[in-house]
């Protein structure tokens, strides 16, 4: 049970990862501008495979679900095996590597503060507690 466990969690990141890979990336950047200017192209009519795939490659939505079949099926024949895990654990490694970048690398959220005014019912939101009159903040 727990080797199944393992191999779904690693097909998952493996879709994750895969997916942004194709629709956010910089590294498939040129080659999705290339089929973007091969669709759009002036004067040239569209052709409908072309179109599709330019749709695709622009939706992380609608990419995951080739992705996941692609995934999936490995995951069927070769699940237990090391051709499957050992890839499948580097993509997911690197999707958790980027979360966790983009989390660190993000300013921090604005904390607010509640401050009651003194010797009324009201109460005030402040973003810092040098915004509290009389307040000062050393630092």
């Amino acid at each position: 049970m727990a080797a199944l466990l393992l191999t779904y969690a690693l097909a998952l990141g493996a879709v994750l990862r895969l997916s942004r890979l194709v629709v956010d990336d910089d590294i498939t950047k040129p080659l999705r501008n290339r089929l973007h200017a091969r669709v759009h192209k002036p004067g040239g009519g569209v052709r409908r495979i072309s179109a599709f795939v330019s749709e695709l490659v622009a939706c992380t939505w609608c990419t995951s679900i080739w992705v996941s079949a692609g995934v999936v099926a490995g995951a069927y024949l070769a699940g237990d095996s090391a051709w499957f895990r050992l890839p499948a654990a580097a993509l997911t490694l690197s999707w958790l590597t980027g979360i966790i970048a983009s989390w660190l690398d993000s300013p921090p959220p604005v904390k607010h503060l509640v401050h009651h005014v003194p010797d009324t019912a009201s109460v005030r939101v402040v973003s810092t507690l040098a915004d509290v009159p009389g307040q000062t903040t050393t630092g």
